[in-house]
């Protein structure tokens, strides 16, 4: 009678602490597939599958009785998410390798793929082999952007400091230019969108191939960036848009915005706060209240602060990296930002 007593009480504590293990297995696991999706944005697009994955995995895991299950549950775990992980930053590194001559169409879709969306080398990757000058250049109303100087493939294509008309040229050589005084240029390999000043501000498109110019935006904009196939839009209104600008289609991102930079997430001033906002507009995330925004590079923010408690007239800035993302005062000026 007592050995069963002892042989009972022993499957008893078996019972207690395979329950403990199986409980700690879950609570690392859970915090595993949390740290995962933080550190891994692009995942966020299977976010659906790899749950439903790991919700299954922990049902078979719980109901089993091996003693050995626990480690095996944890390696499989890891392999779930860590080789998607893998490959999508494997994906990314080989994208840093495109060239335009090679992967034009993959450069161009870039943003719509979540392996490159929110990785800022991919960003850049594609603004240095695509583009004639950099969005944020463009959008910072610095005084190097003033005649928005683009040059790609040999060419230079620009705003000239008098008549503010398009000009695009090769070799020294003027081989196009507009009538209409402009703003706003960008340019790539292919074309040149620009804000018609004396249409109203719509946004056109010069083909640099046959020199037509085509409207692709009517409404009065104040800026615009060139990520891909898209264009992100400002209007006068302060809607920030989307542009699917081949299909004619728009999507409204935000409201009430006056300025806005561009990286791996948009960064816009809305009122007197500065926000982050997802491409697809779903997310918005306050960064900074009572603050002017003046740029953005390499993951931080540049801003001036509106609150009366700081000093006024300085530029700090914000590393959007770190985890306690405080501000601070800035070194750099506001023109050497870009």
């Amino acid at each position: 009678m007592k050995k069963k007593k002892i042989e009972k009480e022993e499957k008893r504590q078996s019972k207690i602490w395979l329950f403990i293990k199986k409980l700690l297995a879950v609570f690392i696991s859970g915090f595993i597939v949390v740290m995962f999706f933080l550190e891994e944005p692009g995942l966020k697009a299977f976010a659906p599958v790899l749950l439903g994955l790991y919700i299954v995995w922990v049902f078979l895991f719980w109901i089993k009785q091996y003693k050995k299950q626990t480690r095996k549950f944890l390696i499989v775990l890891i392999l779930l998410y860590g080789l998607p992980s893998m490959v999508l930053s494997y994906r990314a590194e080989r994208f840093t390798k495109y060239t335009k001559e090679d992967h034009k169409d993959e450069l161009n879709a870039f943003l719509s793929d979540v392996t490159y969306a929110n990785r800022e080398k991919c960003f850049e990757h594609y603004e240095d082999e695509m583009l004639g000058m950099k969005n944020n250049v463009a959008l910072s109303g610095a005084e190097i952007s003033q005649n928005y100087f683009n040059k790609i493939d040999g060419m230079k294509i620009y705003r000239d400091k008098e008549k503010q008309n398009l000009v695009t040229e090769k070799d020294g050589k003027e081989i196009f230019s507009t009538q209409e005084k402009v703003g706003e240029i960008i340019a790539d390999s292919e074309q040149a969108f620009f804000i018609n000043l004396d249409q109203g501000k719509q946004i056109d498109r010069l083909d640099l191939t046959t020199k037509k110019t085509a409207a692709v935006l009517k409404e009065r904009t104040e800026q615009f960036a060139v990520l891909g196939d898209d264009l992100i839009v400002l209007t006068s209104k302060g809607d920030l848009y989307r542009l699917h600008w081949k299909e004619g289609k728009k999507e409204k991102l935000a409201d009430h915005i006056q300025g806005f930079f561009v990286g791996k997430k948009l960064f816009v001033q809305n009122s007197t706060q500065i926000l982050s906002i997802s491409y697809d507009g779903k997310e918005k995330v306050l960064l900074e209240e009572q603050a002017y925004l003046r740029g953005y590079k390499n993951g931080k923010i540049y801003f001036i602060s509106l609150d009366s408690k700081k000093e006024q007239n300085v530029l700090y800035e914000r590393d959007l990296n770190e985890e306690d993302g405080e501000s601070k005062k800035s070194e750099v000026k506001v023109q050497e930002i870009y």
